[in-house]
């Protein structure tokens, strides 16, 4: 957190990554304090960075952690949890605010997994997607950071913000798409297994018609 600076990318817990655009040095009383100033990808925030306890932004997570991510969303030990909505609703809101990388990868894997068995109810599909989008944006932010620092080294005016917003722009959008189907990649088997299912029952149930059909003539 203390090495974060204008130009960084930063994650900020449960919201995405944002680009610090500015540092205040005082909050709107007028108390002192470190803020940062974060251009979202659809918003602008200012957060609090000079206490650790309580400061709910990061800097990105590193190669390591998107491979133990990628681990998580593979994981097929570890069984979802079968508690009321309601408990897994609470649990899935806290890991995904933690901004905790492995945490927010297990509330898409264990929902992923449910979306391969059933139509998500529309609780379920919110939070799905929000961790969805939260892991895809982080690993591919990560991604684009060595073409980006390739091109620009240094940032220390608005002109360099600009650049730098117009490489993100141009990165972001190929290396989103590629974590999203890595992602997809991950869960083909169950997807495979849940469509070989159906078309086992779809023929037994055409089975029987055919059956009852025969009868009848």
């Amino acid at each position: 957190m203390t090495t974060l600076k204008l130009g960084d990318s930063a994650v900020f817990y449960g919201k995405g990554v944002g680009i610090i655009t500015a540092q205040e040095d005082s909050d709107p009383r007028g108390n002192p304090c470190k803020i940062f100033v974060l251009k979202l990808e659809k918003s602008t925030a200012r957060v609090r960075a000079d206490n650790p306890d309580t400061c709910s932004i990061r800097s990105l997570m590193d190669k390591e952690t998107v491979t133990e991510v990628y681990e998580v969303l593979a994981d097929r030990k570890t069984i979802p949890s079968q508690t009321t909505w309601n408990r897994r609703y609470r649990e899935y809101v806290q890991n995904i605010q933690s901004g905790e990388p492995l945490n927010v990868a297990k509330v898409l894997r264990d929902l992923e997994l449910l979306s391969i068995k059933k139509s998500l109810s529309f609780g379920e599909s919110k939070i799905y997607s929000q961790a969805k989008s939260l892991v895809i944006e982080e690993i591919a932010h990560v991604q684009i950071q060595a073409k980006i620092q390739k091109e620009l080294k240094t940032i220390e005016s608005k002109e360099d913000l600009k650049q730098l917003f117009s490489l993100i722009e141009e990165y972001l959008p190929d290396a989103k798409d590629s974590v999203e189907k890595k992602i997809y990649s991950l869960f083909e088997e169950e997807r495979k297994a849940v469509e070989a299912k159906n078309a086992e029952a779809e023929a037994g149930k055409k089975k029987k018609k055919t059956k009852k059909a025969d009868k009848e003539a």
